[in-house]
This record gives C-alpha cells, structure tokens and sequence, in this order.
C-alpha cells in the first residue's frame, strides 16, 4: 500500500504568519551574510530561505529522535545548502 507524505508547499509557509516571519528573517540573514561576504553569492536570497527552510524541515521530520545522525546531517544540509565551505574534521560534531 503507498504511503503518501504531506509536505508544506511554499505557499502554505508564506500564507501562514509564523511562516512569513521565518521566511522573511532567513531572507534578511542571507541577505546579511551575503553583504558581509559569508555566504556566497547564489540564488535570489527568498529563494534560498525557502529552500534552507524546506530542506531543514524534510531532514528533521526523518530523522527526528536518531542521534547523532540527526545533527551531524543538518550540518551538512545547512553548509551545503548555503554553499558553505565544509568545516575541518577535527571541529566537526561526532
């Protein structure tokens, strides 16, 4: 039997008023970052909220509870979603 998965689309989250002050406040912090040479040039600043924000809440729905995996992972969406550089192993979470 298939089992189907409801995921917010990005008008819900932007039609929601919580969903509009995240949407917006990781919009200004990518635009922040962007200005001060942390995060790297990319695509348009909403867009990329809106898919950190997608990303982030696909990865904790699956793993919600399986530590470590579930930080170690969010890391790696985090970095790679911002186009960050990956961080030394030595400073990394085990």
């Amino acid at each position: 039997m298939p089992q189907f998965i409801k995921v917010a689309t990005t008008d819900e989250l932007a039609d929601q008023p919580a969903g509009r002050r995240l949407v917006a406040d990781c919009t200004r912090l990518i635009t922040a970052g962007r200005s001060n040479g942390t995060i790297p040039p990319g695509p348009p600043p909403r867009a990329l909220a809106l898919g950190y924000l997608g990303a982030i809440e696909g990865l904790t729905i699956q793993l919600a509870g399986r530590a470590p995996f579930d930080v170690q992972l969010a890391e790696r969406v985090v970095v790679g979603v911002l186009g960050l550089p990956a961080a030394p192993a030595s400073t990394r979470s085990s």
